[in-house]
């Protein structure tokens, strides 16, 4: 990105070319969690929520639309994401619709509106499953991790939900491997049961097992056969691994 904005300092470089390398400047900003950055340089862009000129500049604004759902402004992200699908659609630009669609099933996650979540995926998933897309939903990270979770204890395209589940990382990016899992056996991921998602969460929330059995009313025995199955479906072998694990899929959201 340096590079290519000593280019454009340099030379003509044109606006198909440089308006996307900006773009990439402030996604990698919100990756690094510098949001403020990330909607300075917007407004020195001035793109305007209304959409003003698309032409040309689609990707700045579909990044306009993820710095609005991370700074929680909810109303903003969904209009703007809502002219961008018309367009995309219009123009038949496949990986942008994808994009798209999950930035909006995102922004409904956010307000606790699951099922509406979920609505919108699954049309990411019929338009993407032809094609085979994955780094498109993988780069997304844990939010739609845990969508894809939900996608197939529903059964909604569940073998490329499944799939696509095995492409996210095993650890958090720039930690070691601290497990022997093969990636391909995320592949084979069955859902948690309500009942062990309930012990999941209190697991990580630091609960032992005796603590789990009184807030749950289950015997000790019962609690420790549902830390069995979840650390079976996971493919973990401690309390840790299976936090970690079910973090990196989504189907822990908490920190």
């Amino acid at each position: 990105i340096r590079k290519m904005d000593n280019i454009a300092r340099e030379h003509d470089v044109p606006p198909w070319i440089a308006n996307p390398a900006s773009a990439w400047q402030a996604r990698i900003w919100l990756k690094q969690d510098r949001s403020d950055l990330a909607l300075q340089w917007a407004a020195e862009r001035e793109l305007d929520v209304a959409g003003g000129a698309l032409l040309l500049r689609e990707m700045e604004y579909v990044v306009l639309a993820r710095i609005l759902l991370a700074k929680g402004r909810l109303d903003e992200a969904e209009r703007l994401l809502r002219g961008l699908l018309e367009a995309a659609v219009a123009g038949q630009y496949v990986s942008r619709e994808i994009e798209i669609r999950l930035l909006q099933a995102q922004v409904h996650q956010a307000r606790g509106h699951v099922s509406r979540a979920v609505s919108d995926l699954k049309c990411a998933l019929t338009i993407a499953e032809p094609g085979g897309f994955v780094r498109i939903f993988a780069d997304e990270g844990p939010a739609v991790a845990h969508l894809l979770y939900e996608a197939v204890a529903s059964d909604i395209a569940s073998e490329y939900a499944k799939r696509l589940l095995g492409a996210f990382p095993l650890e958090p990016a720039g930690q070691a491997e601290t497990s022997n899992v093969n990636r391909a056996a995320l592949t084979l991921i069955e859902p948690l049961s309500e009942r062990e998602l309930e012990v999941l969460e209190l697991i990580a929330q630091g609960f032992t097992n005796q603590e789990i059995a009184a807030r749950l009313f289950l015997s000790l025995n019962t609690v420790k056969v549902h830390t069995r199955n979840i650390y079976s479906k996971l493919d973990t072998h401690s309390r840790t691994q299976a936090v970690a694990r079910a973090r990196i899929l989504g189907v822990l959201l908490s920190t």
